[in-house]
């Protein structure tokens, strides 16, 4: 299963910047992103072909911009699907 939302209209680049921004990387490897090489959360790689964030809430874009925007706060699956 893959991503379930709708794929952001942003270009690859706003979001590699965002990510950059928002030091994503200081936590997470995130292949293709400068600097990303963080070991205490998990890696990103192939992030958009996983089920579920955290093993637990389905993997769109509702979810996943809660999630960033405050983890603890997310129930298990919240979401279009879980909610």
């Amino acid at each position: 299963m893959a991503w379930r939302g709708e794929l952001p209209s942003m270009p690859v680049a706003r979001g590699r910047d965002a990510i950059e921004a928002f030091a994503c990387g200081a936590c997470h490897t995130i292949p293709g992103v400068r600097g990303a090489a963080g070991a205490a959360g998990p890696s990103l790689a192939g992030f958009g072909r996983r089920a579920y964030i955290a093993g637990r809430i389905p993997n769109e874009a509702t979810a996943l911009a809660r999630w960033i925007a405050d983890a603890p706060a997310v129930p298990a699956g919240y979401g279009d699907a879980g909610s």
